[in-house]
């Protein structure tokens, strides 16, 4: 065998080991099915999102047809308190999610500690 067979050889080994590597990282991560789940916040704020769209896009029409503008300090108030409240949940999420109290940092750690994540698994 020459030095180019024996190059070539090698560097098929690396990249089936590294293609293999990253299938099993990508199982870890997003289970079997391949497909990433969507976080709960996510979720939770695209519903929020579009609650207050379609409420406020209601409520509007309805005040236009009526005439009447006295449901806006109303419609405000409670728009602004449920973003202050989805602003606390995901605060409250980021922080145990980063520090070393949260599952998914212990998680993380474990993970790390045995070698599974990789912060540059092409090179």
């Amino acid at each position: 065998m020459n030095k180019i067979e024996i190059l070539r050889k090698y560097f098929a080994y690396r990249y089936a080991k590294r293609k293999k590597f990253k299938q099993e990282l990508a199982v870890i991560k997003y289970g079997r099915g391949g497909k990433r789940k969507m976080e709960m916040s996510k979720k939770l704020t695209i519903f929020m999102l579009v609650n207050f769209t379609l409420v406020e896009i209601y409520t509007l029409y309805i005040m236009y047809a009526f005439q009447d503008i006295s449901a806006l300090p109303t419609l405000i108030t409670v728009v602004i308190g449920e973003v202050v409240a989805l602003m606390v949940y995901q605060i409250k999420a980021l922080k145990e999610n980063t520090s070393s109290t949260g599952f998914m940092y212990e998680l993380k750690m474990k993970d790390a500690e045995k070698g599974i994540i990789d912060d540059n698994p092409v090179g």
